[in-house]
């Protein structure tokens, strides 16, 4: 459990590099084996968590996490006990963390209000994080230096890594990198920031 923790601790903090405000606070560990943190731009949330369980099973593939994803209004920060901010964007990963699937990696809740045009969400989530469920270490450690937002040329990670370009593209390849890709443009691309939210109500 400490490796593993420490191993998300340290994913976290390379994530946090990538540009400033992408991580809000400080990661919380809670209820044992629980974690939060708080990304500062929606756009970013699957390169985020593809590159969160690509960073611990590139050290031993049993070594997983599962992310429940809230994207919804955050209307208060506690930056060094993130648990303790309020906001529909907790309550929305809160409530999909306890209705999520065991077999999932990854899934998605949202708060806005124009649902229908966002039913493509969960759906491309659940393929990405099926995907994920089947990568190697040597894979993980691949896609790692290739998920963030300044990210080598296969000859260059080749030459990183001591390899053969010819390796890279086949690792790349069998782990679905480009379908992949072509998620993560996708949601990046989208208008997030002219969604419109409705409330929500977490029953007490």
């Amino acid at each position: 459990m400490n490796d593993t923790r420490e191993r998300l601790l340290t994913a976290i903090q390379e994530i946090s590099g990538w540009a400033d405000g992408l991580v809000i606070g400080k990661p919380e560990f809670f209820r044992g084996d629980s974690w939060q943190v708080l990304i500062g731009d929606p756009r970013y949330f699957l390169r985020i968590s593809i590159f969160i369980r690509a960073y611990l099973r590139r050290a031993n593939r049993e070594w997983d996490t599962r992310i429940a994803i809230g994207l919804g209004a955050v209307d208060h920060v506690e930056h060094d006990r993130i648990s303790l901010s309020s906001g529909s964007a907790f309550v929305s990963s809160g409530k999909q963390l306890d209705a999520m699937s065991s077999s999932l990696g990854f899934a998605v809740s949202h708060t806005f209000e124009d649902a229908k045009s966002l039913g493509w969400i969960e759906p491309l989530v659940a393929l990405c994080s099926a995907s994920v469920s089947h990568w190697s270490e040597r894979q993980a450690n691949i896609l790692c230096r290739m998920l963030p937002l300044l990210s080598p040329t296969q000859t260059d990670l080749a030459a990183e890594l001591q390899i053969s370009k010819q390796a890279v593209s086949k690792s790349l390849h069998t782990a679905d990198f480009d379908p992949i890709m072509c998620a993560i443009d996708w949601v990046e691309r989208f208008d997030w920031q002219n969604r419109k939210l409705k409330p929500v109500v977490r029953p007490i």
